[in-house]
This record gives structure tokens, C-alpha cells and sequence, in this order.
């Protein structure tokens, strides 16, 4: 596999340029950007929710408090002119809107119903201060809470959220600049590592005004989760279980394999995960056992048009380029879906698939990610969280983000809480979403160090316990241990 995961023979709906409004041409997007607002200190605030007469514990509507109750309301730029049509978010008005708040917990990480509260859990071991947004998208209306810390994990527990469908994000500031290594921006909100879902663009290769787009700074990026979710895998369902020696794997990507009106789909499956279980008798009557996917995380496929640059005309339909390890690519769902839709219809596929014989393996990308590198950063999650524990970064140097990878940084996993991500991602795809086995892109990337320095101990193929995960590539035995670990707990 080619490391530059942009191809210009992708196919004419791929690489169609997305269409812009007005007021992206008038002004390239220069939208107005709230200022960050302090916290209360919590001795004002309580004695300010006591002299309402209200409990410290029970807290009003957000919609009606004051600042001192604990959050700092913002309200979304609403511009006159629209350029795309707003989508059906399906978000319940409430979105936004919680009964009380709590200090909540520092386990499990990311967000987790936990009784009548989702609790939030981030680690940053360098921030000073963290808060979660919430954003409903209905009505453009945002909630920003305080979250506290406990060692190394900032958290908070929100009771009277709806279990699905909630957006949000993170506001991370820090001491240290430039020469630390760390890249802390108070002014934007990053997307949690953690999130099992990704929520922006709904519809492929076209700006919306919900991404809130700025020229060089990109897209905004909203976190969510579904803890509705529930799927019906069959009564007579099962995993398909070839022989490595039998496995005919056909390798391709989900965009493209159907984008084509030579599919013969119609508009709304074409370069989706449905399109790709339409094929699946055809596949079957191939001899295939096995398809290979260009990654399916959640990527931007429009970010090298962020800033003019020799490749601003093209479109990432490879999607070499994750913004997230847990999250699912939204926009290979029927468009305009959304992510919960989308997930759901990925299982489909694999569903398809695997009562076709044939079983599903994942191009998997551990070894960098979209947030690329100081001459044209995107800061979207872990590099404003916490640079220095989820890179490869070295302060002594002008260029401080080694970049063993040539696309602009190096995911640090083997710091233990990146080795955990990168493990709790492939566990979520093969407990989840049933994949049979992964790919590793570079993997050489994986048996360095935090200094990039060559780790002992790695091997070229392992198959993992009795469900046959197959995992691909060079990586450290203690890594795929550990995966087989996880399964074997969750089975249990």
C-alpha cells in the first residue's frame, strides 16, 4: 500500500469539488469565534445558588441560568445566508439542557451512561483547565462545563442528557508555549479521542455551514454516542471462519468500489457501506473469502482544501488520514444520515457479508493522524489535549513532531494511555462491529518508542485466540497480547 493516501484517478464523484456559498468566497470563511470565558470560582458560585434559594446539587435549566450556575452559555454565529440545506439532526431539543451536574468519575475514559448521568472522562496530563461543551445543533445553542481533575483525567457527570444523539467537545488550555512541545488553543474546541462517534459533515465532499469552516483552520468536529444502540445480527448468524491458506482477500474502498453509476446502484447507496453489501453475491460469485477496507475511521475528506497547495484540488477518498480511532466514517452512510444511522448501517454490511462466507479486514491507521504537522496544522483533538503524550515530540529540536511517518507526526502508542486507545479501538471493531481481522499501515511506527527509539520484541503475524483476529503487520507481541486480553474479557 502507496503511504500518500491521496489518488487523483479516484473517480469522478470523488474528486468533484465541494460547492461553496457566498459568503465562503466573500470572506473564506472568516466566522466570528467566541472568546473563551472563565469559570466561576466555587465559592461564588455556590453562594450564588444558594441566594437563589435553589440546591447546590440540583441545578436549573441551563436555558435560564446565570453564569454562576456552573457553565458559560454561548450562542452560535448564525449567519443571514445559508449555503447547504440544513439536515434532519434527529437531536432532541434537550440536547444541550441537563437537570444536574457532578464531579463524576475518572474511569471509564470518554463518555459512559453511568445511572441517570453520562459521565466524561479525558485524560490530559499537562492541561490546567478542561470544559465540555455541548452543542445542539437545532438551534445553534452551547453549554460549557467546568469538568475537574483526578491525577491525570479530567471528568464530569451530567444527569438529564439524552442517551444519544448529544454533541460535544473540549476546551483545553495549558502553561508552556511554543518551545514545550504542547499546542494548547483555548479557542478551539477539540473532538475527545475517545468518542465513539463523530458528528459534522453529513454529506461527502460538500462544506456545510455546520462544520463552521475556516480557511487553514479547518472544520469543527463534534464527539457523540448512541447508548440506545441495538442490533439484530440474525438468528442463524455466523461468523465466517477461513484458513489463513483459503483467505482470497479483495482489497478496496468503500467510496469507491460502488461511487460509479456503472455500479448500477441507485444515487443514495452509491460509495456507501450499502453499497458495498449490494455486491456482495457478486464478490461471493468471485471466489472471494475476503475483503480488505481502506480505512473506514472517521477522516476529512476535504482537508487538503483547508489552504492553497499544490493538492487543493483533490479529495481524499483513501481516507489514510483518521481524526478519530473509535468513530466509524460517517459519510460512507446514505447521505445525510448522520453518524448513529451510519454505524448502523457498517454492521449491515459486515452483516451482509459474513452470510455471504465472506469475512471483513480493516486498513487500520495507528501511525499518525489528520492533525499533521506546525507548518500546516490541524488542530482537531489529541495534539491540543495533550501533544506531548499522544506524539512523538522532541523540544530540542526546530521540528519538534517527529515525523516517522511522512505525513507530519507519529502517534506515540506505546506511552500506555495511547497503547490503550489503539487496543480499546480494536476491541470496539471486533466486539462491535464484528471485523474479522486488521491491516496495519506502517506498523513500523508501532514498535517505537516515545523517543523513536527501535523496541525488541515484535512479530509479522498473530492470530488471536479462538475468534481468529487476524492482525496484519509488524508490531510489539505485548500489544496483540494484550488485544487478545480485552476479547477474551469481554467474552467472558
Amino acid at each position: 500500500m502507496q503511504q500518500t493516501p491521496f489518488s487523483s484517478r479516484a473517480l469522478a464523484p470523488c474528486r468533484a469539488r465541494p460547492q461553496q456559498c457566498p459568503v465562503q468566497q466573500r470572506n473564506a470563511v472568516q466566522r466570528s469565534i467566541h472568546p473563551w470565558q472563565p469559570c466561576v470560582p466555587s465559592k461564588i458560585r455556590s453562594r450564588a445558588v444558594q441566594a437563589s434559594g435553589a440546591s447546590s446539587n440540583a441545578l436549573p435549566q441551563p436555558a435560564a441560568a446565570p453564569a454562576a450556575a456552573n457553565h458559560v452559555a454561548l450562542q452560535q454565529h448564525q449567519p443571514k445566508q445559508r449555503c447547504v440545506a440544513m439536515h434532519s439532526t434527529a437531536v432532541m431539543s434537550s440536547a444541550t439542557s441537563y437537570t444536574k451536574l457532578s464531579k463524576g468519575k475518572a474511569e471509564p475514559l470518554g463518555p459512559s451512561k453511568q445511572g441517570n448521568a453520562v459521565n466524561f472522562a479525558v485524560f490530559s496530563q499537562a492541561a490546567t483547565a478542561m470544559s465540555l461543551v455541548l452543542h445542539n445543533p437545532s438551534d445553534g445553542s452551547r453549554q460549557e462545563i467546568p469538568m475537574n481533575k483526578s491525577g491525570d483525567v479530567w471528568h464530569v457527570a451530567v444527569e438529564g442528557l439524552p442517551s444519544s444523539n448529544v454533541y460535544y467537545a473540549l476546551r483545553v488550555s495549558g502553561d508552556g508555549g511554543w518551545e514545550t512541545g504542547y499546542r494548547w488553543d483555548k479557542t478551539r474546541l477539540l473532538l475527545d479521542p475517545r468518542a465513539p462517534l463523530v458528528a459534522g459533515r453529513r454529506t461527502w465532499g460538500q462544506r456545510e455551514e455546520r462544520e463552521e469552516f475556516q480557511t487553514k483552520k479547518g472544520s469543527m468536529w463534534w464527539g457523540t454516542f448512541d447508548f440506545n444502540a441495538k442490533f439484530d445480527w440474525g438468528r442463524d448468524y455466523e461468523r465466517p471462519q477461513h484458513k489463513l491458506r483459503d483467505l482470497i482477500i479483495y482489497e478496496m474502498s468503500v467510496r469507491c468500489f460502488t461511487a460509479s453509476k456503472s455500479s448500477g446502484l441507485s444515487q443514495d447507496k452509491r460509495g456507501t457501506y450499502l453499497g458495498v453489501a449490494e455486491k456482495a453475491s457478486y464478490l461471493a460469485s468471485l471466489g472471494i473469502t475476503a475483503v480488505e477496507l481502506l480505512p473506514v475511521f472517521e477522516y476529512d475528506e476535504l482537508e487538503l482544501q483547508r489552504w492553497p497547495n499544490p493538492r487543493d484540488h483533490m479529495v481524499n477518498v483513501w481516507g489514510y488520514s483518521h481524526m478519530s480511532f473509535m468513530a466509524p466514517m460517517s459519510r460512507f452512510g446514505t447521505p445525510g444520515c448522520g453518524p448513529v444511522q451510519a454505524a448502523r448501517e457498517l454492521k449491515e454490511m459486515v452483516r451482509t457479508l459474513h452470510n455471504a462466507g465472506i469475512q471483513v479486514i480493516l486498513d487500520v491507521v495507528y501511525n499518525h493522524t489528520a492533525e499533521l504537522d506546525d507548518k500546516s496544522p490541524y488542530l482537531l483533538s489529541m495534539r491540543g489535549i495533550d501533544s506531548a503524550t499522544y506524539y512523538m515530540v522532541d523540544p530540542s529540536q526546530f521540528v519538534q513532531l517527529l515525523n516517522l511517518s511522512g505525513c507530519g507526526n507519529t502517534v506515540n502508542a506505546n506511552h500506555p494511555v495511547v497503547k490503550q486507545l489503539i487496543i480499546d479501538s480494536l476491541v470496539r471493531y471486533v466486539e462491535e462491529f464484528h471485523i474479522d481481522g486488521f491491516r496495519f499501515d506502517l506498523a513500523s511506527c508501532l514498535c517505537r518508542g516515545e523517543v523513536a527509539q527501535r523496541l525488541v520484541h515484535v512479530i509479522g503475524l498473530v492470530v488471536v485466540g479462538r475468534w481468529g483476529v487476524l492482525l496484519v503487520g509488524c508490531f510489539r507481541f505485548d500489544l496483540a497480547r494484550s488485544v487478545e486480553g480485552r476479547v477474551a474479557e469481554r467474552r467472558a
